[in-house]
């Protein structure tokens, strides 16, 4: 299939580029407020507040409260009679939760987190104020085009050690890909690793999601004067500990990956003369191809079993799925990718050779209906602060490159209305 060229002769690349400057001071005006003013997942009112308050100012059809959550949809129709599909409906996901992170924020700009023990260190607020971006542009637009654009913000992505659940499944459980019914789903998430302003992204599998690793590893008591007479569960874990490491180096093609991260270690709460009888460790587990995911469970099992069995210890194993892998649909993101180089040149975008080994509640959404999630570079090393990983204390952007996420995001869009209905797209309704 040869992907046809982004916007059209219906709004030219130069147009775009043209209506994303005019928004790009205004978005980040936005993503510099809610810095400042970063909250927690399902806690995210006055950034809920903050979306629907402009929606509503563009003149869409807004619903707040949605899923019974702080979550917001927005609605937004073209006015140009005539042309593409009137019935396709293209969605915008944009996730507003902050992390909680103890401290005080220690970055010295001026929008520097107020707000104690919660940080927005993985670029939620940049999501907020890109897709608030492209409502500014598509709206500008809007006498050029046809169809429906959905604006979904979602609170609650970041969900992991909670209970709680993933504000992705509660806007799908809600109806938020219904009335009208959702055809595709965009989606651009912040990255340092990648230059700022670039487009990372690949077909199919772009996140591997994760499961959950539970390892309790028993031993036996005993005087550590006499420790013939037990079984040291600290020494065993450490073996434990090491020996699932081959999973990568030794059991696992390497054209694969697979990582095995034990992120808690607990146990020997007895005297310091006494060996440890318990010890648990917590962790993740993650792997770039679903098959290679689906036969972790008996490898971690067997490895963590004969390691602990050769110290005369036990070892039990428990592996919970948790995130389910992204999976971007192959025709949408070709022609994603063919939009992106139409607005930003071909030397700005990227084709991951494999997944990341991350997790997203995006995929309640590419589990439902042709998705396409990408990563938009915001790595600039001319900016220091710009360059941490995400999660990090001192995480920022290079806001410069926010408006080349509006663009690609707002050029993906106008592709996708002004297409045929029956565009080739690999899901079945």
């Amino acid at each position: 299939m040869t992907p046809p060229a982004a916007a059209s002769q219906l709004v030219r690349p130069e147009t775009l580029r043209g209506a994303a400057s005019e928004a790009a001071p205004q978005v980040v005006a936005w993503r510099r407020a809610l810095h400042a003013r970063p909250e927690a997942a399902y806690q995210e009112r006055a950034t809920a507040s903050l979306a629907a308050s402009v929606l509503d100012d563009l003149g869409m059809e807004v619903s707040t409260g949605v899923g019974g959550t702080t979550g917001v949809v927005g609605v937004l129709r073209g006015l140009r009679p005539g042309t593409g599909s009137p019935s396709m409906v293209v969605a915008i996901r944009a996730d507003m939760d902050a992390l909680p992170i103890g401290g005080a924020d220690p970055k010295d700009v001026p929008y520097r987190a107020r707000v104690e023990g919660v940080r927005h260190v993985c670029g939620h607020d940049a999501h907020v104020a890109m897709a608030l971006g492209v409502a500014h542009v598509l709206t500008r637009l809007r006498d050029r085009w046809s169809g429906t654009v959905k604006f979904l913000f979602e609170p609650a992505e970041e969900c992991l050690g909670t209970d709680l659940k993933p504000g992705a499944v509660a806007l799908v459980e809600a109806g938020v890909l219904d009335n009208p019914a959702v055809d595709v789903v965009l989606a651009l998430h912040v990255f340092p690793e990648y230059p700022a302003g670039s487009i990372a992204v690949r077909p199919g599998v772009i996140m591997t999601g994760m499961d959950l690793l539970d390892v309790d590893v028993i031993g036996q008591e005993a005087h550590s004067a006499t420790p013939q007479k037990g079984a040291d569960a600290i020494v065993a874990a450490a073996h434990v500990i090491l020996a699932l490491q081959t999973l990568a180096s030794r059991e696992t093609d390497p054209t694969e990956a697979v990582t095995v991260n034990i992120g808690t270690i607990e146990g020997g709460t007895g005297p310091r003369n006494v060996l440890a009888e318990r010890v648990a460790l917590r962790g993740l587990l993650r792997a770039s191809d679903p098959a290679l995911r689906s036969a972790l469970p008996e490898r971690v099992t067997r490895i963590g079993h004969h390691a602990a069995a050769a110290l005369r210890a036990r070892c039990e194993v428990r592996i919970t799925p948790f995130l389910p892998h992204v999976k971007n649909d192959p025709a949408l993101t070709e022609r994603f990718i063919a939009a992106a180089v139409a607005t930003l040149g071909p030397e700005r975008v990227i084709r991951l050779p494999l997944p990341r080994l991350v997790g997203e509640s995006f995929y309640a959404y590419s589990e439902r209906v042709p998705s396409v999630f990408a990563f938009l570079g915001t790595g600039n090393p001319a900016k220091p602060g710009t360059v941490w990983p995400s999660h990090h204390p001192r995480f920022d952007i290079d806001e410069d490159a926010l408006a080349s996420g509006v663009q690609t995001l707002a050029a993906a869009s106008l592709d996708l209305l002004k297409a045929p209905h029956a565009s080739p797209l690999s899901h079945d309704r």
